[in-house]
């Protein structure tokens, strides 16, 4: 009620003072600090109301303090009451000397919140030069501070513009060496994340060889594999996306493909794809044809004697196929890609257990449509097949309503209107049908 959120208001504020009187116990002073760190990362409506009704007030001072653990958890509670006080611009002199004196967990934590919460343009005037900064923190000696660096690195990566050059090189060499399993997972994420600032040829040739070599690595746990599979195949994607010509080794990615855990063969399997995209089936052969065999173990129906691999790697077998078919140069092994695809499509079209599955549908449909015209004549049985599979997909889709992400805005972009997500899948199934 409002006396008990006025008896509130008023320990806060007697608790910050207690907690800036340089003449209190030491004891005292932190036990204040504590309870104000409780209080802003508090879930109760009623606490989280009474805090961010203090923030016009007791902002600024929370700052000039230095209470950068505070703000840490405040901008992870009230992201938009924080933004609307400015607290990018007040916090900057505090978090630049948390950073590269004490604090400096806390700090990261404040950037991640910010970069993760708060709009581009917004975040970006955090920092002169948030790479620069963090850098540092990602070789710091405590593991604490590496895995909080890493995870500010991740999220302000994913936003903000700018040379990179320091960064990558910091994550790059912690991949490399990490030894704490945490740590590792998150920085292979990192670089994963900073795919898109990786232009350059000796960057994009040695951020793939740190993480293959992760990925394959016997003595690393399943999460450090997974994320570092994940990352190979996330820089891939990229230099795909770009039409990049870059190199990147392939010998890691075939041993990957053989993992026993579901997480890593599944990230495997996403990352071969773009590989061999990238490379091509001449010059990637042996790795094309490692992916068709996996592919060909994964994509198995609910009828067959095999046992049915996991949905995850179902669904990036699929992912892989229909990345791969569009891969340069000539080789039996694309046609072998081409009907495992159309058997995937026939797969998902009758068992499609959740709205993944109707992605990885749309997928394979879309891919299709693209290769068969161009890869088979028109009396080709892969043709047909693939018609088939198409309308069946068609067919369950709309006959199961709408899918559960479903978007009925039309987005618009400087290219023009872009179809929300369900309507793009039905769009690449009816363009199959078309093709």
């Amino acid at each position: 009620d409002a006396t008990s959120e006025a008896s509130l208001r008023s320990s806060l504020i007697n608790l910050f003072k207690t907690a800036r009187d340089t003449k209190r116990s030491i004891s005292a002073r932190r036990n204040a600090w504590s309870a104000l760190k409780s209080a802003a990362s508090s879930k109760s409506t009623s606490t989280k109301k009474v805090v961010a009704s203090l923030l016009p007030d007791l902002g600024k001072e929370l700052f000039e303090a230095q209470a950068i653990d505070v703000v840490a958890r405040l901008w992870a509670n009230h992201a938009k009451k924080m933004q609307a006080i400015d607290a990018v611009f007040v916090v900057r002199p505090a978090l630049t000397l948390a950073l590269s004196k004490e604090g400096k967990k806390a700090a990261c934590d404040v950037l991640e919140s910010i970069f993760t919460q708060a709009p581009v343009a917004y975040a970006s005037s955090c920092l002169p030069n948030v790479y620069d900064c963090l850098a540092p923190l990602i070789r710091d000696d405590s593991s604490t501070v590496r895995q909080a660096a890493c995870k500010a690195a991740a999220a302000s990566l994913d936003k903000e513009g700018g040379s990179v050059a320091s960064l990558l090189n910091a994550l790059r060499e912690l991949v490399q060496t990490e030894s704490d399993p945490e740590v590792a997972s998150i920085a292979c994420r990192a670089l994963g994340v900073a795919c898109m600032h990786i232009v350059k040829k000796e960057d994009a040739q040695t951020c793939c060889e740190v993480l293959g070599q992760r990925a394959s690595s016997s003595k690393d746990s399943v999460a450090v594999r997974a994320q570092a599979a994940f990352a190979l195949g996330s820089i891939a994607k990229a230099l795909v996306d770009n039409h990049s010509s870059e190199y990147v080794g392939t010998d890691d990615a075939l041993r990957i493909l053989e993992a026993p855990e579901t997480r890593v063969r599944a990230s495997a399997l996403r990352a071969a794809g773009y590989l061999v995209a990238l490379r091509g089936f001449d010059k990637a052969s042996r790795l094309s044809d490692a992916l068709v065999d996996c592919c060909a173990d994964a994509l198995t129906s609910k009828e067959s004697s095999t046992k049915q691999a996991p949905p995850k790697v179902r669904r990036n077998a699929c992912i892989a196929l229909s990345v791969a078919v569009s891969a340069t140069g000539e080789s039996v092994t694309r046609r072998q890609c081409l009907e495992l695809l159309v058997d995937a499509l026939r797969i998902f079209s009758t068992e499609v257990d959740d709205d993944q599955d109707r992605k990885a549908l749309a997928r394979a449909a879309a891919a299709l449509s693209k290769a068969v015209p161009s890869q088979c004549t028109s009396d080709d049985a892969l043709v047909g097949e693939a018609l088939r599979g198409a309308l069946a997909g068609l067919v369950r889709c709309d006959g199961e309503g709408a899918f559960p992400s479903s978007s009925d805005k039309i987005v618009q972009e400087e290219r023009g209107p872009r179809l929300g997500d369900a309507q793009q899948r039905r769009a690449d199934l009816f363009e199959a049908l078309g093709a």
